[in-house]
């Protein structure tokens, strides 16, 4: 069994209209090696998708857009009620998921359990209300999740959304490499004014005993080493000087073992020494205080990390350093 084998056809119903920009209208940076990636658009919302090395293509070469995944239960027919239950709980749980990703729903069960029975209601639902196509595929449990994706050229990409760093966060944005080598690499795109950062799916996740920490968006303060990156210490010169690190820092790691994803490396004070903005800020500006006015100081050298806490809810936990 491949890794996700269409099962049957679309439906009949016309295709809606795209909500989608074009792959083509946002090109990739220079030097930006994450394969077979593009971002697109759903209203005024950006995304990222990328394309697993281990993904097969499952739909006709035609087929391109937003989808959602929806992985069958057990019982093989299926409400509207519960498919309205499923859609409220993405919303819910996750800040990727847009109702533009039911352009089309993929129903994904295991080979196992009996076809799906869809009843009168879910058809409305799916046809009048979401203007949904419709599709059916058979794939082991574990090797798909259940939420939003994008299909290009047949093949499922998942999705990461690009939220603009409005304070100055973060020095650089991060994408773990589709390989599973553990390490990271820069995320290049801006919003045309600053950085974004790309935060995946939440639905992609299910914490474990082994992975207890599975999905847990973490930010990193840039004096600390991660694989496959670059670390400025604040210091232009430092950073022109220095190499990518070739491994990342032991307490780091152990949280990537547990789950963890890195979604960005943020600002420090040089050297982690005691600064003040804006007189010592002087090769990276300090990060904006979302507090007060804005221009209050966030105070320490993990000044970065306080301030992508205090202002985005797309950071789940900042790990920084107690320097001496």
């Amino acid at each position: 069994m491949s890794w996700l084998q269409f099962f049957t056809g679309f439906s009949s119903w016309p295709k809606s209209t795209p909500i989608s920009t074009p792959p083509s209208a946002l090109p990739e940076p220079p030097g930006f090696h994450i394969a077979a990636s593009f971002t697109f658009k759903i209203d005024k919302n950006s995304f990222l998708a990328r394309r697993a090395s281990q993904q097969l293509s499952i739909l006709g070469s035609a087929t391109a857009g937003p989808c959602a995944v929806i992985l069958q239960r057990e019982e093989p027919r299926i409400t509207a009620h519960w498919l309205q239950e499923t859609v409220d709980r993405w919303h819910r749980a996750d800040d990727v998921f847009h109702p533009g990703f039911l352009e089309t729903v993929i129903f994904v069960r295991e080979e196992h359990i009996p076809e799906p029975v869809l009843d009168k209601d879910s058809w409305k639902l799916l046809d009048n209300k979401w203007k949904s196509q419709v599709a059916f595929a058979v794939a082991d449990r574990e090797d798909i999740a259940e939420g939003p994706y994008y299909v290009r050229d047949g093949a499922l990409h998942t999705v990461w959304r690009l939220f603009p760093d409005t304070h100055e966060a973060f020095m650089t944005a991060m994408l773990p490499h589709n390989e599973p080598s553990g390490a990271y690499q820069d995320l290049s795109y801006s919003d045309g004014h600053r950085l974004v950062i790309g935060a995946p799916s939440r639905l992609y996740y299910t914490a474990t005993d082994t992975k207890p920490l599975d999905g847990l968006r973490i930010t990193v303060k840039d004096n600390i080493d991660l694989e496959g990156t670059k670390k400025t210490m604040s210091s232009r010169s430092w950073e022109e000087l220095y190499p990518p690190s070739n491994k990342t820092a032991t307490a780091l790691q152990t949280l990537l073992d547990l789950g963890a994803v890195v979604i960005g490396k943020t600002k420090l004070s040089q050297f982690a020494e005691v600064e003040v903005p804006t007189a010592d800020w002087v090769d990276f500006h300090c990060p904006f205080n979302p507090r007060g006015d804005g221009y209050l100081s966030p105070e320490g050298s993990t000044a970065g990390g306080a301030v992508a806490l205090a202002a985005f809810d797309f950071a789940d936990v900042s790990i920084g350093t107690d320097s001496m």
